[in-house]
């Protein structure tokens, strides 16, 4: 998988290089959930922690998506309507099999990462 880091040698749990404060293309598209990766486990604060979910893609409403399956990174925001009491993105949303249309921004790495705006994810 391009563009992924691990905490550290032992970590199963993959993260961006780069978040979208910087220069961002937007993208969209319409996928369906094929895994939802795991969890840092604890809510952004003093840095940022992300969970992934890798799609595959239908159709490309947006900006440069070059892949047919991509993972999109959602920093883990206690406020945010994807999660539900704990930082793991909400099963009933991120359902694997679940039809999707998804806002995000492709980084300068080639990573997708998404904001916590629970508007960027729309059932189909």
């Amino acid at each position: 998988m391009n563009g992924l880091s691990f905490a550290d040698n032992k970590s199963a749990i993959p993260y961006p290089h780069h978040s979208c404060v910087e220069n961002c293309q937007e993208v969209k598209f319409q996928g369906v959930v094929l895994e939802r990766l795991p969890s840092a486990g604890i809510w952004c604060g003093s840095f940022a922690t992300y969970q992934g979910v890798r799609f595959k893609i239908t159709k490309i409403l947006e900006g440069p998506i070059t892949e047919n399956e991509i993972i999109v990174f959602y920093p883990l925001v206690s406020s945010s309507l994807l999660f539900e009491d704990t930082p793991v993105l909400s099963t009933f949303i991120f359902r694997v099999g679940r039809k999707l249309m998804i806002k995000a921004g492709k980084t300068s790495a080639g990573e997708y990462v998404a904001t916590e705006n629970a508007s960027n994810v729309t059932k189909l």
